[in-house]
């Protein structure tokens, strides 16, 4: 870590938010983001969700951040001091780590999967803000999401995912067609091209804000219900 920061230093780069988090706090949340970042980096650069000059300044830890927070908070708004804040409430003592850790293993099997099912081609989903919804869908599926309603479905449960899997991939293999066709599909203003703009909008302004948070949360949690409710007719 000093070696890092002495290269930064010497090169007059300022450090970003991130890496003087990591500099200041050495406690429960600061390790265990830590620890899932270089355990899950390969598939974050594999899946062209970050780079090598994002994860050389840290942008891994940054996403486990939001992907941690999720887990324990539910969909809130992020911003730098709110983040400082979870380093400070969790540095001396994280009693929930061991399920929080559980459950983010769980959820990046079953994501490790899906994006080996998609096989390249995952379209929308190889954005990292997109990979944050479709994360925030597949951890309301199996788990629920803290201080949450959204509908869930039995059959992608945390206990019943893994046999339920290939028809999930189907799924969000349509999703991602249906996306891109409504997207192009300008001039269809009776079909479904308003509410995936929509989506696409929210995945490109305000994106750590928690309304436009819930808006995509909800819109493909809703489409992945649908899908899962016409497969069973």
């Amino acid at each position: 870590v000093y070696d890092m920061f002495a290269r930064l230093n010497s090169n007059n780069i300022v450090l970003n938010k991130q890496e003087i988090r990591n500099s200041k706090y050495w406690g429960e949340f600061k390790v265990l983001v830590y620890r899932l970042s270089s355990k899950y980096r390969e598939f974050f650069l594999s899946n062209k969700l970050l780079s090598d000059k994002e994860c050389a300044r840290m942008g891994d830890s940054e996403l486990v951040n939001s992907l941690l927070i999720l887990l324990i908070e539910g969909i809130v708004k992020e911003t730098p001091n709110s983040i400082e804040n979870t380093y400070k409430k969790y540095d001396k003592e994280f009693a929930n780590s061991e399920t929080i850790e559980g459950q983010f293993h769980s959820l990046m099997n079953i994501l490790s999967q899906i994006y080996l099912c998609l096989n390249g081609a995952s379209g929308c989903f190889s954005n990292k803000n997109y990979f944050f919804t479709l994360y925030c869908v597949i951890a309301n599926q199996m788990f629920g999401i803290v201080n949450s309603e959204l509908p869930r479905i039995d059959a992608f449960s945390s206990n019943n995912i893994e046999n339920n899997l290939p028809s999930l991939c189907n799924i969000i293999t349509q999703f991602i067609h249906d996306y891109d066709t409504n997207l192009e599909d300008r001039d269809n203003l009776y079909g479904l091209h308003i509410e995936y703009t929509e989506f696409a909008k929210h995945h490109s302004i305000r994106t750590t804000g928690k309304t436009e948070r819930l808006h995509r949360i909800s819109f493909l949690n809703s489409a992945i219900e649908r899908a899962a409710a016409n497969d069973n007719e």
